[in-house]
């Protein structure tokens, strides 16, 4: 028996060799080895993700918003279907909703950046050029469009930017602008050749529409209810009026009455080229919805600029429909909602017209010659006296009307802003890149033949239109409000080009036959 089992046990030994083996062959073989992926690698992924949200929770509110999106932001991108769509999405939304970080951001500074802005925008730039470059058609090179027209300024104006720093007191501070001001030029570049089709501007259009309405139902909640909301780097403002029967200033989640002008304003003259289109581009019913409540929210910001650029918008946009015999009964009908609007907020626009604004009117005055006191001294009038660098340098120019005021503002005009700090060159080229913008869509109106895309193109135009008129007053620092300007511009040559190369909007048409070839 028991040499028998000596011998029987080096065999038995050796099957188990074997089928260790075996196994282990098995679990060598690629299906095994990609179930083993499928299985760990997503448990590995979640634990990694559950502990960056753990830990975000102990980060200042700044900084919780934009970690708590870059973790949802592998399971988005796996829902997603189309990563171009969601990308474009999330730069339309990124606007009004103001979700960024600052670092090394001085305090107290104004005028511009005062740290590295990192927002949204940045996040879809860095995804957005990652995925143009890796995935290139097989046998060709992609189509890249350059828009010379509209490019070539932009890039001038760049450059003025980066010259003026060698000019600065805070080189530092002029750098984290120029970070900024490069951001807006890629995301321009990034629209410009991602825009393929009507279907990619009926997306954008209807996601701006979106928008428009959402933020002004924030707006309107927070006028008649005193609605504050504060979270996640997210935040609305409303600031107590000068009016006694105005309660209050609303800003929305812009942070700022003006800065919330200036998108309702722009985003409206966009809504109501949409809505003309009758459902050719965005739901009518959608549009008029979001168009009224704007309109509500446009009054509660008391901005009169604001009030200035929406009604000459609408002027622009009611006279070419006309031209075109589009949409009579649509403008009518907006124009009696209007009109009973107005008078619903009659006291407060009334008394906002007619009272005394503190100087609210006059400083602009000021702040020209704060502007002129800079660009008369020494040779700031053709180099300026560096990017982002005005709030710096301001204090010792004052004239008389704003000495000893213990509170100040940056100048309320961003065309002077430009002159002081990039010189004469550089407020010739940025007004080159205006005009140029206007330029090419006046093109697009005189070549189309299409009667609904003149609409959309006149939309944009007169978005650009409400821009030129705010920067007369207001200072357009921070974020928000020169991307809607960059944002139109890349809307304004990507449609003309649609114009050129596909057929228009006579009739609703399917998406996919309108869309540009995928190698494009």
């Amino acid at each position: 028996m028991g040499t028998e089992t000596i011998l029987n046990y080096p065999a038995g030994l050796t099957l188990k060799k074997s089928a260790i083996r075996l196994r282990l062959a098995r679990l060598k073989r690629p299906d095994s080895m990609h179930l083993a992926r499928n299985i760990v690698g997503p448990i590995v992924v979640g634990l990694a993700l559950g502990a960056v949200l753990v830990y975000a929770r102990r980060l200042p509110s700044k900084w919780a918003g934009l970690v708590t999106l870059a973790t949802m932001a592998p399971t988005v991108v796996l829902l997603a279907k189309d990563m171009r769509k969601l990308l474009l999405i999330t730069l339309v939304v990124d606007i009004p909703l103001g979700l960024d970080i600052t670092l090394g951001g001085g305090i107290g500074h104004l005028g511009g950046a005062g740290g590295f802005e990192i927002s949204l925008m940045t996040m879809v730039l860095v995804a957005g050029y990652a995925l143009w470059l890796t995935n290139r058609p097989v046998g060709g090179k992609p189509k890249v469009y350059t828009h010379k027209d509209i490019t070539m300024p932009a890039l001038v104006y760049l450059f003025t930017m980066l010259v003026s720093a060698f000019q600065a007191v805070d080189v530092r501070l002029s750098i984290t602008q120029l970070f900024l001001e490069v951001q807006f030029f890629l995301m321009y570049f990034y629209v410009i050749n991602h825009v393929k089709g009507w279907a990619s501007v009926r997306l954008i259009f209807t996601t701006l529409v979106v928008c428009l309405l959402l933020e002004s139902l924030v707006m309107l909640l927070q006028y008649f209810t005193g609605f504050q909301f504060s979270g996640s780097a997210i935040r609305t403002l409303a600031t107590r009026g000068v009016l006694v029967s105005a309660s209050s200033r609303v800003g929305g989640t812009m942070r700022s009455p003006n800065a919330a002008a200036t998108y309702l304003a722009a985003s409206l003259a966009i809504t109501f080229a949409a809505y003309l289109t009758d459902n050719r581009l965005v739901n009518k019913r959608l549009a008029l919805t979001a168009l009224l409540t704007g309109a509500a929210a446009l009054v509660t910001t008391q901005a009169r600029s604001g009030w200035t650029g929406f009604v000459v918008a609408m002027l622009i946009l009611a006279a070419q429909a006309l031209r075109k015999h589009i949409g009579v009964k649509a403008i009518l009908l907006f124009c009696i909602v209007a009109v009973l609007i107005g008078a619903g907020f009659s006291t407060q626009i009334k008394e906002r017209l007619t009272t005394d604004d503190y100087d609210s009117a006059e400083s602009r005055i000021w702040h020209a010659k704060l502007a002129f006191n800079i660009l008369n001294d020494r040779n700031y009038m053709f180099t300026g006296v560096g990017l982002n660098n005005l709030w710096l340098v301001m204090r010792d120019y004052l004239p008389l009307e704003m000495m000893g005021r213990t509170h100040l503002h940056v100048i309320h005009n961003k065309y002077l802003i430009i002159w002081t700090e990039t010189g004469l060159f550089g407020l010739l080229s940025f007004l080159w890149l205006l005009l140029a913008g206007g330029r090419r869509a006046l093109q697009s109106l005189m070549r189309t033949k299409d009667a609904y895309v003149s609409i959309i193109i006149t939309g944009l135009l007169a978005a650009l239109v409400v821009c030129l008129l705010l920067m007369a007053s207001y200072h357009f620092a921070g974020r928000m409000r020169p991307q809607m300007i960059w944002f139109i511009l890349a809307l304004i040559a990507a449609t003309s080009q649609l114009d050129k190369e596909t057929e228009g909007l006579g009739a609703p048409v399917k998406a996919q036959q309108l869309e540009r070839p995928s190698h494009l």
